[in-house]
């Protein structure tokens, strides 16, 4: 049994290539957007080149960094010398001396009798942060401590005044 249609076209040719080339079609165009999109990566010398710079300048950095811890142990030094000299005044980082009792970060201690000064305590004041606000090192915290007998079992009071010795090395 032959079913044979008058007028039939056999079509089955070029369907098949035309599947063919639609797919051939969209693997060159999934080709070429992968293509355009993927990164080409630097050019090495380019790379060197970049790597060199940040080298320097990290090395620069190192280097401020260097010189301004200079600088501050340079200032305390000074406030030190000074508050010796003249009865406990001492110099902020901008070279001025506070005429008002200010510290060096801006907060107040008054000059006592002993060439030193009075800190009156402040909400969420330490020890480190007054030695760091009156001699520029927070590692001075242990001259304030001994010239007020403060020890672990006696934390800071908001209001308390304390001693601020004019040397913290004596």
């Amino acid at each position: 049994m032959d079913f044979e249609y008058d007028g039939a076209d056999d079509l089955g040719g070029r369907i098949l290539w035309g599947r063919v080339g639609v797919l051939g079609l969209a693997v060159l165009i999934f080709f070429l957007f992968g293509r355009c999109s993927a990164g080409g990566g630097v050019d090495p010398e380019v790379q060197a080149s970049l790597e060199a710079q940040l080298a320097s300048e990290q090395a620069t950095t190192a280097q401020l960094q260097a010189d301004i811890t200079s600088l501050q142990q340079e200032i305390v030094t000074l406030n030190a010398q000074i508050a010796s000299a003249d009865g406990g005044s001492t110099i902020t980082g901008d070279g001025t001396t506070p005429t008002d009792g200010a510290t060096t970060d801006g907060t107040t201690a008054t000059p006592n009798a002993t060439g030193g000064q009075i800190y009156v305590v402040k909400e969420g004041d330490t020890l480190s942060a007054i030695a760091e606000a009156v001699y520029g090192d927070p590692l001075q915290f242990g001259a304030i401590a001994s010239a007020n007998g403060i020890t672990d079992t006696n934390p800071l009071q908001v209001g308390q005044e304390l001693q601020i010795p004019a040397n913290p090395d004596g």
